[in-house]
């Protein structure tokens, strides 16, 4: 989970961004969606809306 921040002795720090793609992810884990789909879905959805097409 890369967007999440890190203090500088590694505990994360979760906002409440952080915590909305959590549970996004998770819907989508309980898809079935793969673990690398998944992925690829964060990734665009990071990016934002330039990788609508």
């Amino acid at each position: 989970m890369p967007f999440v921040e890190r203090t500088p002795s590694g505990n994360r720090l979760f906002k409440e961004s952080d915590l909305s793609a959590l549970k996004v992810i998770e819907c989508l884990k309980a898809t079935g969606m793969p673990i690398k789909e998944i992925k690829n879905f964060i990734d665009w959805c990071s990016e934002g809306d330039a990788t609508l097409a």
